[in-house]
């Protein structure tokens, strides 16, 4: 028995949601009103329908027995939303809203919503014995465009593990090179200067003058100011007795809350001398505050200005650098 091939068309019926444009003409010496006529369409949301659902008859139905190019839009997963353009022998819309309108002369143009019906036509060559006939199914009017799109998965795919793996071979490098360096030698160093860091962050530096081998203060009293010379060797901050009378005549000291004591004073040469103890009660070193401070004052005009230890103990935990010419405090 010889087997013959033939040609045989087979309609694929479909159902989707249209949104299109149209133009209307009015008809004259016609019983129907005008003429619609479809210009861009556009089908989406795309599910198979069968011979039976086509021709079942809806109202409110608009019927186009051609329709030119219009753009068929695939839902389907595997195919990303795959578009083409088709012609449509045949077109019926259901449900149809009508908006947008715009009239220009005898035409109106808008726009066209609704539910499409249609199908499409397509040949195959197949066998006379063969009696098993393809299904109306979307795989038969486009056969070829899921095994593209596989093999373009495919293709990112094997792409994503490349620049994986040379990821993966880069912290490897990195793993190595850190591995190789020596943190002992410099371990100590980090700690010397993690200490320093932190007495910087909880220290207060007084930078001091210098006037020739000594290292001078500068000190202000009320709205006074003057310069000491620094001497831990002195037990009181030493100022003349002008110094006070000053202070006493501008209301900074007060003789009645601010007096202390008459005491005896040795000084350098080893002979002794009548003085004053006063409370000074608030005094700025080098913009660093101090309260409620002893001081000598020295009879004579030429008595020094000495910064001694009854300020120096009021700025509580600190170190000397003379050599440098500051002061480090440290904060509590």
């Amino acid at each position: 028995m010889t087997s013959h091939s033939i040609e045989i068309f087979e309609r694929v019926y479909l159902c989707a949601r249209i949104e299109a444009k149209y133009k209307a003409s009015r008809i004259s010496r016609s019983k129907v009103d005008s003429n619609i006529e479809i210009l861009e369409s556009h089908l989406s949301s795309m599910r198979d329908s069968n011979e039976y659902d086509f021709h079942s008859s809806l109202e409110n139905s608009l019927e186009f027995k051609q329709v030119q190019g219009a753009t068929i839009q695939l839902d389907d997963e595997e195919l990303e939303e795959y578009r083409f353009k088709e012609d449509l022998n045949y077109l019926r819309v259901d449900n149809i809203c009508l908006d947008n309108h715009l009239i220009e002369g005898s035409k109106t143009f808008g726009l066209l919503n609704g539910d499409a019906r249609f199908f499409l036509t397509r040949s195959k060559i197949i066998h006379v014995l063969d009696r098993s006939l393809p299904s109306a199914s979307l795989e038969i009017v486009f056969p070829d465009v899921k095994k593209k799109k596989f093999f373009k998965r495919i293709k990112k795919r094997i792409w994503e593990l490349v620049r994986l793996l040379s990821l993966i071979f880069l912290i490897y490098l990195l793993v190595v090179l850190v591995s190789s360096i020596d943190f002992s030698s410099n371990r100590q160093r980090v700690r010397d200067w993690s200490s320093e860091v932190s007495k910087n962050l909880n220290s207060t530096t007084l930078y001091l003058k210098s006037q020739g081998l000594h290292n001078v203060a500068r000190m202000t009293i009320g709205n006074t100011n003057r310069d000491y010379l620094l001497d831990t060797g002195a037990s009181l901050t030493t100022v003349p007795q002008s110094y006070i009378d000053e202070l006493i005549k501008k209301g900074i000291v007060n003789p009645e809350l601010d007096f202390v004591e008459y005491a005896q004073f040795s000084i350098a040469n080893g002979a002794t001398m009548q003085g004053s103890i006063w409370r000074i009660r608030k005094m700025n070193i080098e913009g660093y505050k101090v309260y409620n401070v002893n001081i000598a004052v020295s009879p004579g005009e030429k008595a020094p200005y000495l910064l001694g230890m009854s300020t120096l103990s009021k700025l509580g935990k600190y170190s000397l650098f003379p050599e440098e010419g500051k002061i480090v405090i440290y904060e509590k």
